[in-house]
């Protein structure tokens, strides 16, 4: 995936989900996303801390998991 400012909206626009496993995913994402406009796929999270750092970043979750750890 490639995202940034010199990326089209063609590029996001290929992926209805993106789910994020970390808070360091989390940055990644924003950092990747920094001038690239509004996000168009949602997002899903896999736990609270993860959904915390992407909602610190301005991207909205649409989905979070209930369970996050090995079992769920």
């Amino acid at each position: 995936l490639k995202v940034g400012a010199d990326a089209g909206d063609a590029e996001l626009a290929r992926f209805t989900w993106i789910a994020v496993t970390s808070q360091c995913g989390a940055q990644a994402l924003a950092l990747a996303l920094r001038g690239a406009g509004p996000l168009g796929p949602q997002v899903a999270a896999v736990g609270p801390r993860t959904a915390a750092a992407l909602r610190e970043a301005g991207i909205a979750v649409a989905l979070e998991a209930p369970a996050h750890d090995r079992t769920g």
